[in-house]
């Protein structure tokens, strides 16, 4: 089961299944639903990520959906890539 959580006490840190992940990007995650997460940038752009077996798919069926890049669903390879690509966008 993947875990997604704002790390207390430190701008723009996540952790990602234990990882420490550095976002400059994000500003806010909160899970809604089994295996769906949904955020906002600090440029105040939604986005969802979605996957993985928790939302009955394969561990790398991740789905990224971002205002930012016209609100179409990105394909991704895990929650990691998802944060990397709204990071580079």
């Amino acid at each position: 089961m993947t875990t997604i959580s704002k790390q207390a006490g430190k701008d723009g840190a996540f952790r990602i299944n234990g990882r420490l992940v550095f976002s400059g990007v994000v500003a806010t995650i909160e899970k809604i639903a089994p295996g769906r997460w949904a955020g906002e940038t600090v440029y105040d752009h939604k986005f969802q990520i979605e996957g993985g077996r928790e939302a009955g798919g394969r561990p790398t069926d991740w789905f990224l959906t971002y205002e930012a890049i016209g609100g179409n669903a990105i394909i991704c390879q895990s929650a990691m890539e998802a944060f990397a690509t709204i990071d580079n966008c």
